[in-house]
């Protein structure tokens, strides 16, 4: 569907409530010619395509709202993976875009960084030393590593991991929504699993945030990687993201998590 097309169906709908779209997404509403209902939901285009990323709201032809779906980067959010607070309902899209950032953020603890980055938001050129995991693992030695800014990553900073010991990662971010800072207290480690090694992080006393906005949270993810191809066995993926603050107020909302890399 072309950028023409996609904006004239958008006028169909002009006074129409929309949802509030990520940054790297752009808002595409249409109506459907047999049954008169309308949808709006946030997507960027990519190879041609379009990928839904953000919300997706559906109304039926009177105009009265039936449903809301989450999509990121093209995968429907489950209902049993994903629990939104009564906060959220009264405020739409809220909790679920700093999720969304978050999960996208979180890429860059993933062993697999290759072809990390979804959207405008990248991580899979930040380190040009992946080797040095593995030498790390197998001597239970400390991995130094320092990130800069490039054309394909877009986190910046330094830090030491420790396996099976917290450590520090403050970042500065760019195109991940307007989110420009983290700082996490991470937790990595590796053990013997029936599929291979399962490798596991987890983040605590951690907050993201931009100029008007800052959010806690805490994160838990574990999956088997194959002992001898390194690859991350996808099935075996398992993890959440908790919000547990938002701009200074208590809230409940988490998400699964799962990388398709």
């Amino acid at each position: 569907m072309n950028i023409l097309l996609l904006l004239f169906l958008s006028s169909l709908l002009h006074a129409q409530e929309v949802p509030e779209c990520p940054t790297e997404s752009f808002l595409i509403q249409f109506t459907s010619p047999a049954t008169g209902g309308k949808k709006s939901f946030c997507g960027y285009q990519k190879d041609g395509e379009t990928v839904k990323h953000g919300e997706e709201w559906t109304f039926d032809r009177n105009g009265s709202l039936k449903k809301k779906t989450y999509y990121q980067h093209g995968i429907e959010g489950q209902a049993e993976n994903q629990v939104i607070s009564e906060t959220a309902k009264n405020a739409p899209g809220a909790e679920e875009k700093v999720l969304s950032a978050i999960s996208d953020m979180l890429q860059i603890l993933t062993l697999r960084k290759e072809t990390g980055g979804k959207g405008m938001f990248k991580v899979d050129k930040c380190d040009s030393r992946p080797a040095d995991w593995l030498k790390g693992v197998l001597t239970n030695s400390p991995v130094s590593k320092t990130y800069d800014f490039n054309e394909s990553c877009d986190v910046k900073g330094s830090f030491t991991a420790t396996f099976g010991a917290p450590f520090p990662v403050n970042f500065e971010l760019r195109k991940l929504q307007d989110f420009n800072k983290t700082e996490m207290k991470v937790r990595m480690s590796f053990n013997k699993s029936p599929l291979g090694v399962r490798y596991r992080f987890d983040v605590d006393e951690a907050t993201i945030s931009s100029s008007v906005t800052n959010a806690n949270f805490k994160v838990e993810y574990e999956v088997d990687v194959h002992p001898f191809t390194g690859e991350a066995i996808k099935s075996s993926q398992k993890g959440k993201v908790s919000l547990i603050k938002l701009n200074g107020k208590d809230v409940k909302a988490e998400a699964s998590l799962f990388y398709d890399n």
